[in-house]
This record gives structure tokens, C-alpha cells and sequence, in this order.
């Protein structure tokens, strides 16, 4: 099994589509993450996250990456994309291309994942005139994206039909890539768990160079020392591993609950953590929207996922431009959390589907540039929330925050007060409850009393004791 040519294929496309089924009929082995193990993806029904389950083609071994349709999850589609070397399209008969459909699409264009197999599965629920209509549809749509030589398969996981053409044809199409196994040791991290009697286990696919029971690895961007016990293979033991192999590793010495996709084993000095890179980018021709200074953006550097702002500017990287209109232009993206880095790596950045209007979003966003004593970001980000939710109470609350921030008391007291009264049972405003008590026992009463006029507060906030204000209200 270790001389087998390891390949890895995504399995891409709609919700509800039948990728996992397809896999259930493709594979012969299933890692820890593999066919929906994740109890949320039992709850609906869908792939929530990453699987990877196992067969072999030939002289390969095939490991299949079972990635969500979900459109709130494209991101680990993004994180599947990135080590993947080819792409069974899954399309249902019955529905045709969905939006979602479009989205893989354009992440595998963007990676530059051009082995592409489409598989119209539920063959068995349509006569073959549909079949054929919903091939030229798809046909059309990878053509519109630059696709070409693509093979179509009608395939139905639930009587086996097409499954062995389809393993055919992937036989002729994939081409296993050349392996970056001189190279320093690299390998992102996508699940990380328990195991009883061993400790911590990392799964992941070797990116480049080797890894050997006994080595001593570095966990980025924590930048700590791993030691590796044992690696496994789908349950095989191995002495060492290769680029192009997918592995789980053991490795005692770390907490798995401080270790997240994203992060990455390497060799020492291999990546460096950084909050900010300067980065070449390309427009893609089906983004129609504007590229502005300070966009919130969804980034995937490698596999890590995080929020950043991007800062445009001119080629000689003098000028911060306000919007950049042009294909290619530089750019610094400045991202919320550090992550691991290397030069020369991939991104892709994403519009959020809401842009900018995401309330929840622009909140995080407002309170951690206050906290950074960024007050003019806080502000601004403030004010978009306004706009987009402006009966929200955690609006209000945000007004609160950074009015304490900048030391305005009579304002933070005011902006709590109005969170009260639009969602006076929130768990968000239970805060603010606890803080009535302590400014009531301290004499501040009277200045809310001022702010909202006589007999009102009662109504705000009309579970707390009504020991603690009326008398205060009715004696003004």
C-alpha cells in the first residue's frame, strides 16, 4: 500500500447533492474525519466539514476530500481546494448547477485545479432526456469558466450505477503531480483530537518534504516544539512519510485544544507568524463588485481562513488607493488574528455574501480595533452597524463600548440604556443588568433618571427588584 502513488481528489459541489453517498460507494477505507462523523452533519444531513475516505485506482491511492456544499461554509472548501490535485464536480440530475455549484467552480479555477470530472448523481430519478439537459448546463458553466476536456459521468450511489465508469475515467484523468519531498518539512493541519493512551493526533497532507517517527517539529503560528511519536496512514504505521501523503500524527506533548485548522507542523524557520503580508492580486472576472480601501474581506492564506482589511495602493507602493478598479494591483491585507506564513504562498480573498453588512461581523470588528485603542476603525465600523441594524440592541451595546473607551461616561450610560429597552431579556444585555445594580447602590440612579425622563426606567428594565429604583424614580 505505502508504493501506491497518493493523489488526493476533492469532491465538490451543491448541498444536498449526493457527495457523500458518492463517496460511501467509492471508498474502501474512512479517516477520523471521513462520511459525516461530525454530529451536526447527522443532525442535517450534510457535510459539515472536511472527510477524507480512501480507494485505489490503479497504481494510486486515492484519497477522496469530502468538502460542504453549505454556502456559509465555502471556506473549507477552500481549505480542501488547497491540496487537492483534481475535482469530481457533483451535480444532482434532479436540480441541476446551484449557486453553490458556481462558488467550487470558481475556488478550483482560482487554485488552479484544472482536472475536473463531473458527476450528475440521483441518475436514477430522471428520464435521460433531463440527464442530457443538465450535462449541457454544466457544460456550459465550466466552459464560461475557462474549463476544458472535462468528462461527464451519470453515476446513482444508490444502485451503483456509472461508479466503476467513473472510476474509469478518473484512471485516465488524474496525473499525479510531482512531490515537493526535497523541501523543508511542511503540513497544515485540518483535524486535531484525543486519543486515549496516545495524547494529541494531527491529521493532514504533507505539503512538502519528510516527516520521521522521532522527529522534532515546530507547531505554528504558536511557534512551539512537537515532538512526533508515531504517523499512520488510514490506519497503516509508518517510519516516515512524504509529500503527498495524508497522515495523522502523534504528538504527546501538545494540547489538541490549542491546536486549530490552519496551524501547520514544520521544520524550524520553514514559516514565520505575521498579522499582516503584502500580496500580488488578481481580479477575478466574475467578481463584479468594488474593491475598496479597509474591505472586510474573508482570506485564505494557505489553509488558514481569517478576517482582514484590505489596503490597496499603487504599484510603486507609495499612494493608498481608495478603491482599485484595475485586473492586478498590490495590496497589504491586514488579518484579525496572526497566522503562519510563508513567501510565495497562494491567497484567495472573498467578498462576504452580505459584504460589509454582516451585523455580527462589523461588531467583532468595531470591538477589537477598540480594544486596540483603534478608535477611528471602532467608529467607522460602528457607524456601518448603524446603517445596516439600527434597532439592533447589540448596536447599542457597541455605542456603549466604545463610549467607555474614549471615556465618555454619560454617553456609555446612555447607549446602555437604549440596549435595555430594545432587548431588556438578551443574554447580551445581562451586563448591563449587573452593572444597574452596582450604579443604583451608588448613587448614579439619578443620572439615568435625568436621561430618560420620569417613570420610564421601570419599564426597561422591569424584572430587576423594584426595590432598587423606584423609590428613587417616585421621589425626584
Amino acid at each position: 500500500m505505502t508504493q501506491l502513488v497518493p493523489v488526493h481528489v476533492g469532491l465538490v459541489g451543491h448541498i444536498d447533492h449526493g457527495k457523500t453517498e458518492l463517496a460511501r460507494a467509492l471508498s474502501e477505507k474512512v479517516s477520523t474525519a471521513g462520511l459525516d462523523k461530525h454530529p451536526q452533519a447527522k443532525e442535517r444531513g450534510i457535510t459539515i466539514d472536511l472527510g477524507f475516505t480512501m480507494f485505489t485506482l490503479g497504481k494510486m491511492r486515492v484519497t477522496l476530500v469530502d468538502a460542504p456544499g453549505h454556502a456559509d461554509l465555502i471556506r473549507s472548501v477552500v481549505a480542501g481546494a488547497n491540496i487537492i490535485d483534481a475535482a469530481i464536480l457533483v451535480v444532482a440530475a434532479d436540480e441541476g448547477p446551484k449557486i453553490q455549484t458556481g462558488e467550487h467552480i470558481v475556488v478550483l479555477r482560482s487554485l488552479g485545479i484544472d482536472t475536473i470530472v463531473v458527476a450528475i448523481t440521483k441518475s436514477d430519478l430522471v428520464e435521460p432526456k433531463a440527464l442530457k439537459a443538465v450535462q449541457e448546463k454544466v457544460r456550459t458553466v465550466l466552459q464560461e469558466a475557462a474549463f476544458k476536456d472535462t468528462a461527464y459521468v451519470a453515476v446513482s450511489a444508490k444502485n451503483g450505477e456509472g461508479i466503476d465508469q467513473l472510476k474509469e475515467v478518473l484512471n485516465q484523468k488524474i496525473r499525479p503531480k510531482k512531490r515537493l519531498t526535497d523541501g523543508s518539512f511542511l503540513m497544515p493541519i485540518d483535524h486535531a483530537f484525543p486519543v486515549k493512551g496516545h495524547g494529541t493526533v494531527v491529521t493532514g497532507t504533507i505539503q512538502r518534504g519528510i516527516l520521521r517517527a522521532g522527529d522534532t517539529v515546530r507547531l505554528m503560528p504558536q511557534d512551539a516544539e512537537a515532538r512526533v511519536r508515531t504517523i499512520q496512514t488510514f490506519g497503516e504505521n509508518l517510519p516516515e512519510a512524504k509529500a503527498g501523503d495524508r497522515v495523522g500524527v502523534n504528538i504527546p506533548d501538545m494540547k489538541y485544544s490549542e491546536i486549530s485548522r490552519g496551524d501547520y507542523l514544520s521544520e524550524q524557520g520553514a514559516l514565520v507568524s505575521r498579522k499582516g503580508v503584502l500580496v500580488q492580486l488578481e481580479r477575478n472576472r466574475l467578481y463584479k463588485g468594488r474593491i475598496t480601501d479597509r474591505m472586510v474581506v474573508s482570506t485564505m492564506v494557505g489553509m488558514p481562513n481569517v478576517t482582514a482589511e484590505i489596503v490597496p495602493f499603487t504599484e510603486d507602493r507609495r499612494v493608498i488607493m481608495d478603491e482599485a478598479k484595475e485586473t492586478g494591483f498590490m495590496a497589504a491585507l491586514l488579518f484579525q488574528n496572526q497566522i503562519a506564513v510563508e513567501e510565495g504562498q497562494k491567497v484567495i480573498l472573498q467578498a462576504y455574501a452580505v459584504d460589509p453588512l454582516n451585523p455580527t461581523l462589523l461588531f467583532n470588528l468595531a470591538t477589537n480595533n477598540a480594544f486596540r485603542g483603534n478608535m477611528e476603525a471602532a467608529n467607522r465600523y460602528a457607524s456601518e452597524l448603524a446603517e445596516v441594524k439600527p434597532d439592533w440592541d447589540g448596536t447599542y451595546r457597541l455605542k456603549s463600548q466604545i463610549a467607555n473607551a474614549e471615556g465618555r461616561m454619560d454617553q456609555q450610560l446612555r447607549w446602555s440604556l437604549e440596549a435595555l429597552r430594545r432587548d431588556p431579556e438578551s443574554v447580551g444585555t445581562m451586563l448591563y443588568r449587573n452593572t444597574y445594580h452596582y450604579w443604583f447602590h451608588t448613587g448614579e440612579a439619578h443620572a439615568i433618571r435625568q436621561m430618560l425622563g420620569h417613570g420610564e426606567l421601570p419599564q426597561l428594565v422591569g424584572n430587576m427588584s423594584a426595590a432598587l429604583y423606584r423609590p428613587e424614580v417616585a421621589g425626584s
